[in-house]
């Protein structure tokens, strides 16, 4: 009934009655609508309630793609793109850079098309011959130690996690993770794919014309690339997993670190430090 209630207030809001009501009182990120929309009234969410307390309910919580998924759907993109020609190339490269810095980077699925071509392209070689240090098991490092370690550089543009309004983020990822992710590769390839399209600067994930990329498409490819590690490779995703369940892309870099921790047995206020 959830499912049902939100689809009728979605529609709801873009009716006329809905349009009409537009105007918000909005403080910070949240916004507070008066509306006439019979499913956001009291009466209809008591019904909800005592709905579940008589009938009970059921949850469906989106399940988080195991980062060996994540690794072979990398490399199948990596595969497919050598073989693609122009277009479909570049966009194969894209998807796999967008996987790959919201798996790498922790990120929510809208904060990748943060990520800003100038910056990227003006850092890229820093972090690209790194050295770790000389001995291997010191936990702490200076800050000099720190700015040499082996490492790729994000520079996203945006809001970012609303809590500065628009402005800057620059983050430093592992060239390669200790899984295999290559991330300075698919970076270095996300800017040579730019370079081709003819863009310097603006959006790393845009159209050749300079038009955003559609999350919409990018979770349909990944999808895609789902299913087909779920019938080659069924010792990875199970063949009975039902694919509707897991994550939209959007999700995947938050929920697939917060997997790795729960596997790896973390306590969870290391957890809360890796947000």
């Amino acid at each position: 009934m959830r499912e049902v209630r939100s689809t009728f207030s979605k529609s709801w809001e873009s009716s006329l009655a809905g349009v009409v009501e537009g105007a918000s009182f909005a403080k910070g990120m949240g916004k507070v609508r008066m509306t006439s929309c019979p499913t956001q009234l009291e009466w209809f969410g008591e019904f909800l309630q005592g709905a579940e307390y008589c009938k009970d309910y059921e949850t469906r919580s989106n399940k988080a793609v195991p980062i060996s998924v994540i690794v072979k759907v990398l490399d199948m993109i990596q595969e497919d793109a050598s073989e693609a020609v122009n277009t479909n190339a570049h966009q194969l490269i894209k998807v796999g850079a967008f996987i790959t810095i919201l798996t790498a980077g922790s990120l929510q699925g809208y904060e990748g098309f943060f990520l800003y071509l100038g910056g990227i392209r003006k850092h890229l070689e820093k972090g690209k011959h790194g050295v770790f240090p000389e001995n291997p098991n010191k936990m702490l490092l200076s800050e000099q130690e720190a700015a040499r370690l082996p490492h790729v550089t994000l520079c996203l543009l945006g809001d970012f996690r609303g809590k500065s309004g628009t402005n800057y983020h620059m983050m430093a990822l592992a060239n390669v993770s200790q899984l295999g992710i290559n991330t300075r590769w698919w970076i270095q390839e996300l800017t040579r794919v730019a370079e081709a399209e003819g863009r310097l600067s603006g959006p790393a994930f845009a159209s050749a014309i300079d038009d955003l990329d559609s999350s919409m498409d990018y979770d349909a490819t990944f999808r895609l690339y789902l299913r087909q590690v779920q019938s080659e490779h069924p010792h990875l995703l199970l063949p009975e997993e039902d694919m509707t369940s897991m994550l939209p892309m959007v999700l995947v870099g938050l929920r697939t670190r917060q997997w790795r921790t729960e596997h790896n047995k973390l306590v969870l206020q290391t957890m809360f430090k890796m947000q």
